[in-house]
């Protein structure tokens, strides 16, 4: 616990004590103190916390005063870490030509370098974690692999176990694992240029939460990139994207609404912690079958102008397209549609940062909601129907913002109750999905071209079960990872998303 948060409870326990002195003036200690039920249960507790913490200023190290704290979203993070589920999000990049060592180590050290959160590690100090700067050695980093044929379903198998990895706490909290030898054509990364080289490299950034959250790993990532085909290694600041329900909150917030829209958040407070759970079914395994090892599959949306323009005519969403394909691909997995739950929730964060000068951010400032997903729907029209409904702006709004509170709070409160309290809060979804944007034009690495990057949306708490979309150079892809405990395919998922995309194209055709 922080400083002020020792202060906040020195103040509760002063308040309470005035306040029984009050109405007990009259009393004796021992009265006070023996048939008080308020006293034993409440001030005296307090007391003791106090007494426990001047104790500990002289029992216990401080923090270096050259240390930074953690806002309470990044410490929530870094608390919801698990041995069976690191907080780690993952993108893929893949890139033509051939892997220049010195080079690539070159521009990670010219970019990841400059970013100060990337050179400190976490450290855990009583009940809290701080940053402080520490000498990065970039082979502890960056790992080099070679696949042995380049096809697609060793690239799955290797990105699986490197997503399962773990989290090192011993250095700084994020990784690369370059990856040679890719044949482009058979997993799918074709050129838009005409025939493009067979053979490429990637390299999967991992980095995780409490450092950065979607909107911020996308700028890191950018960092490493230019917009042109040069080689050039100077440091090039990275587009930053808000998202539109940031700038809603925002304006509704300087349009005089905020009270309003603080009463909707507090109810939305309670109406999530009154979500009934989900239950354990195929896509969330009860918690002691968890095994902390993944499977990863990935496939391409196509453009992203065609998908724009079908959730146009559609009168939908860039989200709640996507998520009506996914609910209808759910839908597709289940061999007996009697065991089909009637609806499931799936956790949706998306981005509450605002717009800024500074280009390359860290941190996390996100919401989070439990969207209801309809399964007992009918056709793919309805389910689009209720997604959008049910993601409209409006009622989302305020359950973002309380979904930070609670994200807030778990930053806030002792480590004794985190266990329960996560095993709480992971039964409120069965899913996870993530969106992450990137620019639309094309981006190289060292002077060559990037073909696809494929974001993988990291375990949090015990959802195991996480869809990452990301739109990249114009192009969308849709990546799932599940628990190996589960048992759905993920090709099987991915593959149904594609097809019921493809069908609302064609249901867009005819409008």
């Amino acid at each position: 616990m922080t400083n002020w948060q020792w202060a906040f409870s020195l103040t509760l326990g002063v308040l309470l004590w005035v306040a029984a002195k009050r109405k007990y003036k009259h009393a004796n200690y021992g009265r006070l103190y023996g048939s008080n039920w308020l006293v034993a249960c409440l001030i005296l507790p307090w007391w003791a916390v106090v007494i426990l913490y001047c104790c500990a200023q002289f029992c216990w190290p401080r923090i270096p005063e050259s240390a930074d704290h953690l806002e309470f979203l990044d410490l929530a993070m870094a608390r919801a870490d698990l041995p069976k589920g690191p907080v780690m999000p993952m993108a893929l990049c893949v890139i033509e030509g051939m892997f220049e060592r010195n080079k690539f180590f070159a521009l990670v050290k010219s970019r990841v370098g400059a970013i100060k959160r990337m050179n400190q590690t976490l450290r855990k100090h009583r009940e809290s974690f701080f940053w402080e700067r520490c000498v990065v050695h970039l082979d502890q980093h960056i790992s080099v692999s070679r696949l042995s044929s380049g096809s697609k379903s060793e690239l799955e198998a290797l990105l699986s176990r490197i997503r399962s990895k773990p989290t090192d706490f011993s250095k700084p909290l994020w990784e690369i694992h370059v990856i040679e030898n890719i044949n482009l054509v058979e997993c799918g990364f074709s050129s838009s240029r005409g025939s493009p080289p067979v053979s490429g490299w990637a390299f999967s950034l991992r980095c995780h939460h409490c450092v950065a959250d979607g909107i911020a790993f996308a700028s890191i990532l950018v960092s490493m990139m230019t917009d042109k085909p040069d080689t050039g290694l100077e440091v090039k600041e990275a587009a930053h994207w808000a998202t539109e329900m940031a700038n809603r909150i925002a304006n509704k917030i300087s349009s005089g609404n905020a009270l309003k829209l603080f009463l909707a958040s507090f109810f939305a407070f309670w109406r999530q912690g009154m979500t009934p759970a989900d239950p354990d079914g195929i896509f969330r395994p009860a918690l002691p079958n968890i095994t902390g090892e993944c499977r990863v599959a990935w496939c391409d949306l196509g453009t992203l102008d065609d998908y724009k323009a079908t959730a146009h005519a559609l009168n939908a969403s860039f989200n709640s397209l996507i998520l009506s394909c996914i609910c209808c691909a759910l839908q597709e997995q289940y061999p007996n549609k009697t065991a089909m739950p009637p609806s499931i929730h799936m956790a949706v964060s998306p981005n509450m940062r605002l717009p800024t000068a500074n280009s390359l951010i860290v941190g996390n400032q996100f919401g989070t909601v439990a969207l209801k997903l309809p399964l007992g729907s009918g056709s793919a029209e309805e389910v689009l129907k209720t997604v959008h409904r049910n993601f409209d702006h409006k009622k989302v709004m305020s359950e973002l913002i309380s979904g930070t509170v609670i994200w807030k709070i778990v930053g806030f409160l002792p480590r004794c109750v985190l266990p329960s309290l996560h095993k709480t809060i992971s039964t409120k979804a069965s899913l996870a999905y993530a969106s992450i944007p990137g620019p639309a034009k094309q981006m190289y690495v060292l002077g060559n071209p990037v073909r696809a990057v494929i974001g993988l949306n990291p375990t949090v708490g015990y959802v195991s079960s996480t869809f990452a979309v990301t739109s990249f150079s114009n192009h969308v892809w849709i990546s799932f990872a599940a628990d190996t405990a589960t048992v759905v395919d993920p090709h099987n998922v991915t593959g149904a998303v594609a097809r019921n995309l493809d069908y609302f194209k064609q249901l867009a055709g005819k409008t």
